[in-house]
């Protein structure tokens, strides 16, 4: 992307003057997918990031969650450009986009929303609005029917009474403003993404959060989950008249923006599904890959289960809800070789939600595909498994599958694959997963079915490293290509 300069218009109404791009070329030039650009919309200089278009004729509008900014979607940002042409912002007022203070509010939020979309002429775009975003995407969902063709929403107010805790509670509840001015920006980030369960964000990330809420940015933005106590009951008496189909996705110990709230709109949206991570607050970013699972597949047609299809009609014509219960996701990550061929066979396999290849187990940071070579790095090429525990469970995955799909007995290699790169290996990601995969690999090796001693690792949960894009669905994208890998009977 270019980098663009934006002019400002004054319009008489309260700015931000401390806001980030006015008057200046954008100058942020970072080693990350995103690309952070200025533009004037509605008089405000709002801050935004773009995906190249792949040509599917589907477009995304990803809105910034608080404390952070559009560098939040930065973990999920590759996977999700696959699918979609992206267009992410800092929402006015957070991050680095100028503030208005007439849009301080979810109903004013949603309704500009809407005007970002026609500004870069997104028609009925999915929209994504973790935290913040919810319930101004939920508004504009309300407020312009039809206009977005489904949002992912979630861990944002939105439970009437008001269902928040810790420190949300009392920002929202105090009287004013005033004796929290004295507060500085940056500490309040800072110890805000000190809560992250499981991601690092990079250096870039991380100062963009504390850059943006420098000064009095934090405290005027708080303005904006301060009228919540206005704001959710108008929501609450919309939420039946949205047709627009809505995942919501929450994390199960969010203790800032409880489960309660996530339940609140699955009861009330008449097309609504909800997702329940084992994650915090920061779902998109501490569970990155089963959110950005989630996420795809619901673009990629999950949201037309939630719809309003013929089938779901009263004889009247009268729509009628269609909800499911929450859905549990869990992880493995497994080593069987070449990562093409294990991901090509588990991709198929009933209750996988998503699969990824990559790098796992060594020491050597930020490994390319040249560094796993001749076991230089240490790392094994390896299959990261999203899926389903109701429908499959994780010893079914090692021993229906896994164990057959390759072969254990044979020390870094698979094939004519040779090097520990092709270990084979499991990398357990929770205490009862470490348990199952020494019942498993035990009752392997005494089957009689291998005439070798089965050589499987267990290896402790390690730096996660994706792959380089080309790697990703390799066999889909070249049927017929190289693999050693099959299911034996």
């Amino acid at each position: 992307m270019t980098q663009s300069e934006v002019t400002q218009r004054n319009n008489g109404q309260a700015f931000d003057e401390n806001a980030i791009g006015r008057n200046q070329p954008n100058t942020v030039s970072l080693p990350t997918p995103i690309q952070p650009q200025f533009r004037t919309i509605d008089g405000l200089s709002i801050r935004y990031a773009e995906s190249a278009d792949p040509g599917r004729g589907v477009h995304a509008l990803l809105l910034s969650p608080w404390p952070e900014s559009l560098y939040a979607f930065e973990p999920t940002w590759l996977r999700l450009a696959e699918h979609t042409h992206l267009v992410a912002i800092d929402l006015p007022g957070f991050g680095h986009s100028e503030r208005r203070d007439g849009l301080m509010s979810s109903r004013a939020m949603g309704e500009f929303i809407v005007r970002v979309a026609d500004a870069f002429g997104l028609e009925q775009p999915h929209v994504v609005g973790p935290d913040v975003g919810t319930n101004a995407a939920l508004f504009a969902a309300a407020l312009y029917p039809g206009r977005l063709h489904s949002l992912v929403v979630g861990s944002g107010g939105a439970a009437v009474p008001l269902q928040l805790g810790g420190l949300l509670k009392e920002w929202v509840e105090a009287p004013d403003l005033e004796p929290y001015r004295h507060l500085d920006g940056r500490q309040v980030v800072s110890a805000a993404i000190a809560k992250f369960e499981r991601y690092t964000p990079t250096d870039a990330a991380r100062e963009d959060y504390l850059s943006s809420y420098e000064g009095e940015r934090f405290i005027e933005s708080m303005r904006y989950v301060r009228a919540y106590p206005t704001q959710l009951p108008d929501l609450a008496g919309l939420l039946p008249m949205i047709q627009t189909p809505v995942l919501i996705i929450a994390g199960r110990r969010d203790h800032v923006v409880p489960l309660v709230n996530a339940e609140f709109l699955l009861e009330r949206l008449p097309a609504s599904k909800l997702a329940v991570l084992e994650a915090g607050h920061f779902t998109w970013e501490d569970a990155a890959d089963e959110y950005a699972a989630f996420v795809t597949n619901w673009w990629g047609g999950g949201y037309a289960t939630a719809g309003n299809q013929p089938s779901d009609m009263n004889e009247d014509g009268a729509a009628h809800s269609v909800t499911t219960a929450a859905q549990r996701v869990e992880v493995a990550v497994l080593a069987g070789g070449c990562f093409w061929g294990v991901e090509e066979i588990l991709r198929e396999v009933r209750g996988v939600i998503d699969t990824e290849v990559g790098y796992t187990g060594g020491w050597l940071e930020n490994p390319t595909y040249e560094d796993t070579h001749d076991s230089r790095s240490g790392h094994a090429e390896a299959v990261r498994v999203t899926f389903d525990p109701l429908v499959l469970s994780f010893e079914d995955l090692l021993e229906r599958w896994f164990f057959r799909l390759h072969d254990p007995t044979t020390l870094n290699r698979q094939g004519n694959d040779i090097g520990t790169q092709y270990r084979s290996a499991i990398f357990p990601q929770t205490e009862e997963q470490q348990a199952i995969a020494e019942h498993v690999i035990a009752r392997v090796a005494e089957s009689g079915r291998w005439k070798r001693p089965v050589t499987t690792s267990i290896e402790p949960a390690a730096t996660w490293y994706s792959a380089e894009q080309y790697h990703q669905d390799y066999l889909r994208k070249h049927p017929g290509g190289y693999t050693c890998h099959y299911l034996r009977d």
